[in-house]
């Protein structure tokens, strides 16, 4: 008769072999045995580090290096990603010979977009279970120009504002003029130069805008004495500088 099909399945990881024993028997009497060894050749077991991640647009990503965990000789990979209409910078498949990815990846929408590497392998012409590494590309946010005037009178106060909310102000030369949290440029110098900075956070992804504010001296006067006394009817001239 014949030997009923089978499926081999190895789960360890590593070659096995399986021996099969066909022995014949006719009216009552065994023949000599047939051994049949059949091996079940390990496919590759894989995983892919770091599994997730998340960048800002145009960063460099953490490279996912391939990991063959049961070491099995002449092992070669083949990835893919997905979403490559809305991220841009990695190929959309591998260009052969890889064991890890690199890159950088742009966001080229305005909302956070996640794009998926599937790696596979093949070793022993047997075929590794696919395993997935993700990568969360978060754009920067957009922010308007600060609005408001460029200058400010020592000793004074001006109002900046900037429509995009949730943001922080800071000036980069706080011995000239300081700025509060609502935007408010205070002058504590008589004189110089400042940029106060409007900035935002989202996502983890930071953006800001500048605008530079000079510190206007109060003007001075010196008055020149003229005559301390006049008679009733008579003039005098006063000077002054300044």
């Amino acid at each position: 008769g014949n030997i009923a099909s089978y499926t081999v399945t190895n789960p360890t990881g590593s070659n096995l072999t399986a021996t099969i024993t066909i022995t014949p028997t006719l009216n009552g009497c065994n023949g000599t045995p047939l051994i049949i060894n059949r091996t079940a050749l390990a496919a590759p077991i894989i995983t892919a580090t770091p599994p997730n991640q998340t960048i800002c647009s145009g960063n460099t990503i953490t490279t996912i290096v391939f990991n063959n965990t049961n070491s099995l000789p002449g092992i070669t990979y083949s990835w893919s990603r997905d979403n490559t209409l809305n991220t841009f910078g990695i190929d959309a498949t591998d260009p052969g010979g890889t064991t890890s990815i690199p890159g950088a990846l742009t966001n080229l929408s305005g909302t956070p977009q996640t794009t998926v590497f599937t790696i596979t392998a093949l070793a022993n012409g047997c075929p590794a279970t696919p395993v997935t590494a993700s990568v969360t590309v978060n754009p920067y946010p957009n922010l308007n120009a600060i609005t408001g005037p460029s200058s400010v009178c020592e000793g004074s106060t001006i109002d900046l504002n900037n429509s995009t909310g949730g943001g922080t102000w800071t000036s980069t030369n706080t011995s000239v003029a300081t700025v509060n949290s609502s935007g408010q440029v205070t002058a504590v110098a008589a004189s110089g130069s400042t940029n106060i900075i409007y900035s935002i956070t989202v996502g983890g992804c930071s953006n800001s805008v500048t605008k530079a504010i000079d510190i206007n001296a109060l003007p001075t006067i010196n008055a020149t004495p003229g005559a301390t006394s006049i008679c009733a009817g008579q003039t005098v001239i006063l000077g002054a500088t300044g």
